[in-house]
């Protein structure tokens, strides 16, 4: 069996730098874990879905400043 006869199509994944909308996004799904994707598009790691809720509820990310 190969992962393409399983697999969605379109996976569900969140950046390395993700903002708090699109992990809000993915944690309205019932998928219990996420693909991290790089810069690049490539997948360096799986997140699962009790840690991204861990993160939010102790605010654990950062605010990006414009410099002007």
């Amino acid at each position: 069996m190969k992962a393409r006869e399983f697999m969605t199509p379109a996976p569900l994944f969140v950046e390395g730098v993700s903002s708090v909308k699109r992990i809000s996004e993915v944690l309205q799904t019932s998928c219990h874990s996420f693909p991290v994707l790089n810069m690049a598009g490539n997948i360096i790691g799986l997140i699962p879905k009790n840690f991204l809720i861990v993160l939010i509820e102790r605010h654990h990310w950062y605010h990006h400043h414009e410099h002007k």
